[in-house]
């Protein structure tokens, strides 16, 4: 336990999924664009440059043309995320018992790490954070 706090969370204390706080922990974004791109302008392939961009400005107008309010084609952009009432409750119930679930870490000054334990059957007790 001593080796691991030292080398994992002493030392290096930013290696883990969510040490970004405000910033996505994936590129699921980015690839899914990418995907569109290979699916529809390049078909998979690679292209010589001209080609290349004369494919990236048809799905730059096409997707211009999809965003148009006025298009037949229009598809409107979520502009603020949707939370059904379920997440709703389930965050509220989750803030309630924080005291008892979350173990808090200051590693700085101004800088706290907060230890969420997974829904296994093992408490997450502040020895090990």
């Amino acid at each position: 336990m001593t080796y691991f706090n030292d080398e994992h969370l002493t030392q290096r204390g930013g290696w883990y999924v969510g040490v970004a706080h405000g910033f996505p922990s994936t590129n699921n974004g980015l690839e899914a664009t990418n995907n569109q791109i290979k699916n529809t302008g390049t078909l998979g392939n690679k292209l010589p440059l001209g080609e290349f961009f004369t494919s990236m400005r048809k799905i730059t107008e096409d997707w211009s043309l999809d965003t148009n309010p006025e298009s037949v084609n229009f598809i409107q952009f979520a502009t603020s995320p949707t939370l059904h009432i379920r997440v709703l409750s389930e965050a509220y119930d989750f803030a309630k018992t924080r005291e008892k679930t979350v173990k808090t870490r200051s590693v700085k000054k101004n800088v706290v790490q907060n230890f969420i334990p997974s829904t296994s059957m093992w408490p997450l007790y502040v020895l090990f954070v």
